[in-house]
């Protein structure tokens, strides 16, 4: 896979000064570590606009991907929300309406898997049995590592039925993405000499960041509320999801342009 290396650059910048305020900072409830968080998924946002608007939606490519800049966009308005009552209404944030909107991000997202998926479906014929019983069989692994780690051991007696519901309500979301961009990988390799493999790629592991990440926080939800180290770092899982899902987004607004403009001047 070919690295974009001017976008993953920047981006890695980014994360990185987001990181070592997270280390420096002795309180990560700082408002100045909350606000920055929210860059990498801003930046996730936008660059997935700014890619549907060069796709247009009168073609696959551009409404998979305002789908998918839907469910990332909902998710934003729930960290905003967040921000907002963590930091100056003094609420808790979780469970809260921010997470009606992370909830609400996940059909959109799979939605937008849908998509290409479906454009890509009679290409199945071409994917080797043995590809796909590892494909089956890796999701059967996965779902099993889920249910126990992101059900079994998250679910906590103690507390309400609404925090129990999210909690668990995230690992088994992460997994129906992660199953859908894992089978879109597994077409598009076949599908017009897999000229989407690599968008596909990247989304996969943005999501997979995001299920480690909400099955962390699920299981160390009460030290991480607490601002306990190392638990608060499981911020940083999620921001590598958002800083793939901005990197998949760039990357493919620079490859079009790029093939546009080629374009023009023949």
């Amino acid at each position: 896979m070919k690295i974009n290396f001017p976008v993953f650059f920047r981006l890695s910048i980014v994360f990185a000064f987001i990181c070592l305020l997270y280390t420096q900072v002795p309180n990560s409830t700082n408002i100045w570590v909350q606000t920055v968080y929210l860059i990498l998924p801003i930046i996730a946002t936008v660059s997935g606009l700014f890619l549907v608007k060069i796709y247009g939606l009168d073609n696959t490519n551009g409404r998979s991907t305002l789908f998918l800049t839907l469910g990332l966009g909902c998710w934003v308005i729930g960290e905003l929300i967040w921000y907002v009552l963590k930091n100056f209404l003094g609420i808790a944030p979780f469970p809260s309406v921010a997470d009606t909107f992370f909830v609400l991000g996940y059909p959109f997202l799979f939605y937008g898997l849908y998509v290409r998926v479906k454009v890509m479906f009679s290409a199945i014929k071409n994917i080797s049995t043995l590809y796909l019983f590892g494909y089956v069989l890796l999701m059967l692994v996965l779902s099993v590592v889920v249910f126990y780690y992101g059900i079994y051991r998250a679910y906590d007696s103690e507390a309400t039925l609404f925090e129990n519901f999210f909690g668990l309500a995230y690992g088994v979301g992460d997994l129906f993405l992660i199953v859908g961009a894992a089978f879109s990988v597994l077409l598009v390799q076949v599908y017009k000499g897999g000229k989407f493999a690599k968008f596909s790629l990247i989304f996969m592991i943005g999501f997979l960041f995001f299920l480690l990440a909400d099955i962390a926080f699920a299981i160390y939800r009460y030290q991480y509320e607490l601002d306990l180290k190392p638990y608060v770092y499981i911020d940083f899982l999620w921001l590598l999801g958002y800083f793939f899902f901005a990197y998949g987004f760039l990357d493919q607004y620079y490859s079009f342009r790029k093939l546009r403009e080629k374009i023009r001047l023949i």
